[in-house]
C-alpha cells in the first residue's frame, strides 16, 4: 500500500506536467465540438428531474462542460491542469473550474446529482481507479447517477507493454485500462446499474490525425 501511494503521487505529479505542458503548447487539442459520449450523458440525465447539480472529472478546457451548462445545470470542475482551466474559463464562462485532481476530489465538500468523468477513469491502476469511483459515490446525493466513459478492449491499441491485467502503459508514460463491459460492471458495482454500451467518438489530435475510439460507457445510479 506504502509503495502504491508513492508511485500513485508520482504518476499524478508526471501527469500534471505532461498536461500542463500540452494544454500551453497545444491549446484546444481535440477542438471546441462534445464529444458524443458528452451528448448522450446530458440526454441521459435530462431523463430524471431530480439532476440539478454536476461535477464533471478531468474537464480539460471545457468542450465537455458548456453542454451541461447548455441543459440548464449548475456545473463544477474538476482538472488537476492550471493551462487547462485558464483555457476553460474562455470557452465555458459559466462553469466552476477548481484546480485539483480527481484522487482529492473529497476536498470540494459539495454534493452532486450528477457525475459525468470521459476519457479519465482508464487512466489509472486498479487502486486508484477504486477509488475514484468510492470518492464519486460519496459525492453523489441520494438517487445520484454517474456517467463514465472509457476506453473498451475493441480499442486498436489494446494489448501491448502490460503492467497490470488488461492495464498498458503507452509511448506518452500513460496507463491506460482497457475495459470490458463485465470489468466496468464490477468496478461500479455500489451503483445500481442503468445501461451499457459502446459509443464510436471521431477524434482528431496530434501526430495520430483522424481516429475513431470505441469508448464503452457505463450509466448508474447511487
Amino acid at each position: 500500500m506504502k509503495d502504491h501511494r508513492k508511485h500513485s503521487k508520482y504518476y499524478i505529479k508526471n501527469q500534471e506536467t505532461y498536461w500542463d505542458k500540452r494544454f500551453k503548447k497545444e491549446k484546444f487539442i481535440w477542438g471546441k465540438k462534445t464529444s458524443e459520449c458528452s451528448k448522450d450523458a446530458a440526454k441521459r440525465f435530462q431523463r430524471y428531474p431530480n439532476i440539478h447539480k454536476i461535477l464533471v472529472l478531468g474537464a480539460g478546457y471545457g468542450r465537455n462542460t458548456k453542454i451541461f451548462q447548455d441543459y440548464g445545470y449548475d456545473v463544477d470542475c474538476l482538472d488537476f491542469s492550471q493551462n487547462a482551466i485558464n483555457l476553460a474559463k474562455k470557452f465555458d464562462i459559466k462553469s466552476k473550474f477548481y484546480k485539483i485532481s480527481i484522487l482529492n476530489m473529497d476536498k470540494i465538500k459539495d454534493l452532486y446529482d450528477g457525475i459525468f468523468g470521459f476519457d479519465i477513469l482508464h487512466l489509472f491502476l486498479t487502486e486508484d481507479r477504486e477509488k475514484i469511483i468510492d470518492l464519486c459515490y460519496n459525492r453523489l446525493n441520494p438517487k445520484g447517477l454517474i456517467y463514465q466513459a472509457v476506453f473498451s478492449e475493441k480499442e486498436d491499441t489494446f494489448g501491448k507493454n502490460e503492467v497490470e491485467p488488461k492495464t498498458f502503459k503507452s509511448r506518452a508514460g500513460h496507463f491506460i485500462h482497457y475495459f470490458t463491459e463485465q470489468d466496468l460492471i464490477d468496478s461500479f458495482k455500489k451503483f445500481h446499474i442503468i445501461d451499457t454500451g459502446i459509443i464510436k467518438e471521431p477524434e482528431n489530435h496530434g501526430e495520430f490525425g483522424p481516429h475513431i475510439h470505441k469508448m464503452m460507457y457505463i450509466f448508474a445510479q447511487k
